[in-house]
């Protein structure tokens, strides 16, 4: 080691405790869910494992005052810590309740009383904090992939699967010939009475993995019926689902172990019904 890098690596603990707090918060926050040994700062930044212990006891405290998150400390040789983001209540509230002013815009309404939500996925602020308030519904720790269905899914479960620190996987409704040997599952679509194809790449997702799958959108659950009966057959279980937006109509899904931020009950008198769910 040369002594600029040297001293690069020793300039962290000659730092008042406040700033060294910053660099270690900033490195945890920037990396969700994902476990940091403590042999990692130590080499890291040159800092005795005990003086990196202090600190995180110190740093989570600060974050359970601040109800910003929360340190996950796992114990034995290949343990670390965790850093777990917190979304309140009412933060999740606040979303809902964004979303339902945002959605209840009469301009939204396209043929068959469908609603245009395109824009709330490609808005970067607001699809953090739906990715957070989807993320606060499950226990990270028993979920392996995130899955989604092309091409809307897409940005949602990318960002799900980003702070979550998981793999993700595409289900696509076309052969790709780059993905290999592929599953193949024809269903019937609720709305348009069609069949439809979904096909995931047999490399996408490890026998028996629990896999979380994430849409924008969900009517009577027959793709996301259709997506489980797909995993079931990799033996691999649905851990979850979560939407977006779901359908007041019909009240009996296809599937029941769904989340959703808010319940969209059609147009009447020119007028976008939706609520908080």
């Amino acid at each position: 080691m040369n002594n600029k890098t040297a001293d690069s690596r020793m300039v962290i603990e000659k730092l008042p405790k406040p700033i060294r707090y910053s660099f270690i918060l900033k490195e945890l926050s920037e990396n969700p869910y994902r476990q940091f040994r403590l042999q990692y700062f130590a080499e890291k930044w040159n800092i005795s494992k005990s003086t990196i212990s202090e600190d995180l006891a110190e740093i989570e405290t600060y974050l359970r005052k601040a109800k910003a998150g929360c340190l996950i400390s796992i114990a034995g040789a290949a343990g670390g810590v965790i850093f777990q983001p917190y979304f309140s209540p009412e933060d999740l509230k606040l979303l809902k309740d964004e979303l339902c002013q945002r959605l209840r815009d009469e301009e939204r309404i396209i043929a068959d009383d469908l609603l245009y939500m395109n824009d709330l996925f490609y808005d970067p602020n607001l699809l953090g904090r739906m990715s957070k308030g989807i993320i606060s519904y499950y226990d990270l720790s028993s979920i392996d992939y995130v899955a989604t269905i092309e091409t809307k899914g897409i940005p949602l479960a990318t960002r799900i699967a980003g702070l979550a620190n998981k793999p993700l996987i595409i289900i696509r409704k076309r052969t790709v010939l780059t993905e290999g040997t592929s599953l193949y599952k024809n269903y019937t679509d609720s709305s348009s009475r069609q069949i439809k194809t979904l096909t995931v790449s047999l490399k996408a997702v490890q026998r028996g993995s629990r896999v979380l799958f994430v849409d924008d959108f969900m009517r009577a659950g027959g793709t996301a019926k259709a997506v489980k009966d797909l995993l079931k057959e990799l033996d691999a279980d649905l851990a979850g689902i979560a939407v977006v937006m779901v359908t007041g109509m019909p009240k009996q899904k296809l599937v029941d172990n769904y989340q959703a931020l808010v319940e969209y009950h059609g147009v009447k008198d020119g007028k976008i019904l939706i609520t908080p769910r």
